[in-house]
């Protein structure tokens, strides 16, 4: 009788370990613009003079002088908000509760936008993600006059060098005074479970700008995607809507007839883009009560299995298409609670997406 439950004992042992072998490997990738994700610190070059705390903003003529030049509610708080470091380390700690809090694990992969500098990554994951394993923090400093850059962070490491990718907005914005450079496009490959993934972080020019000013983000961003390594996932704020003419991610990316053609994962959840019906988008930015689906995630559709056999490994798991919106995130009207300095409560004005891939 011991002898049988020793043999049985053991095959059980095998199987369960060639069960666990045997398992495909899975990692997430979440992408959040955290809104004005600034540290309490002046960066030359940079207007960043509205998150700065009090006492340097008064002590400091050159601020003052910026801060009459804006008007009304951007005044206001250039005068007198203090963005103390207290304040930096609340906002920290509240973006990184989200992170932490968006799936039963926190994120393989973290593309962010709307970050100051790589002081302020560090500091979220010091802060904040000190045991969630990330090992890469990546950010190239960037030409937006207002000092906002992309970003990512890794559990997976490096495979690849970190390439940038300039936007510039010279053909709209004729003869300046400088060079309209905005926020470029990072790129990293990493080895996610032996497998080259490249990640894309993007924030294409804002809604304040002219709509053909996002359809050269797109010219560059398809560029880039050409010439890109492994398997490619682009995600970020792309700051498009359904009324932007000309429209760059439905004339550069969704289009058919162009190559590469890309799937969107909120419109493959949704049945839209494959079925060609119309589902109301859950939307993750509001605006004077109007949802926009502004963060996307998006995938080259050659390299998916519904395309192609040589899919690299990488399966994309549709149905976990999530935008992360828990109660604590919103305010009374069901909106993204933005971070206020002066309660330190908020996190951002715009909500995480969230999706799964699957190894094989």
């Amino acid at each position: 009788m011991h002898r049988l439950f020793s043999i049985a004992m053991t095959v059980s042992l095998f199987l369960m370990t060639f069960a666990v072998f045997a398992s495909p490997a899975t990692f997430r990738v979440m992408t959040y613009n955290t809104e004005n994700f600034f540290d309490h610190l002046h960066d030359e070059g940079t207007s960043d003079y509205q998150y700065l705390p009090l006492e340097y903003k008064n002590r400091h003529p050159e601020v003052q002088s910026y801060c009459a030049t804006q008007t009304g509610y951007y005044r206001e708080r250039c005068f007198n908000m203090d963005w103390s470091e207290a304040a930096f380390r609340a906002k920290a700690l509240n973006i990184a509760q989200v992170i932490k809090d968006s799936g039963t694990e926190s994120p393989d992969i973290l593309i962010l936008q709307e970050v100051e500098n790589i002081n302020v990554l560090q500091k979220l994951v010091e802060w904040g993600l000190a045991n969630e394993g990330y090992r890469e923090i990546l950010l190239v400093e960037g030409p937006d006059p207002r000092g906002i850059d992309v970003g990512i962070i890794s559990k997976f490491p490096l495979s690849e060098s970190v390439r940038y990718h300039q936007i510039d907005l010279r053909p709209v914005y004729p003869a300046p005074a400088k060079p309209k450079l905005t926020r470029g496009i990072l790129e990293a490959t990493f080895n996610v479970h032996g497998v080259d993934v490249t990640v894309f972080s993007n924030h294409w020019p804002s809604q304040n700008n002219p709509h053909v000013t996002r359809v050269i983000a797109a010219q560059v961003f398809v560029k880039a995607a050409k010439e890109a390594p492994g398997y490619f996932i682009a995600a970020g704020d792309f700051n498009t809507t359904e009324q932007d003419s000309p429209h760059g991610i439905n004339e550069y990316l969704l289009n058919p007839e162009r190559d590469p053609m890309f799937w969107d994962f909120e419109k493959v959840y949704f049945g839209e883009q494959m079925s060609g019906d119309i589902a109301p988008h859950r939307g993750t930015y509001a605006y004077k009560g109007k949802w926009q689906s502004l963060d996307r995630i998006f995938l080259m559709k050659k390299q998916t299995p519904k395309e192609s056999k040589t899919t690299l490994g990488v399966h994309p798991v549709w149905n976990s298409y999530r935008v992360v919106k828990m109660p604590f995130m919103l305010d009374e009207k069901g909106e993204p609670q933005e971070f206020k300095a002066e309660t330190k409560q908020g996190y951002s004005d715009h909500l995480p997406v969230s999706v799964e891939f699957v190894i094989q």
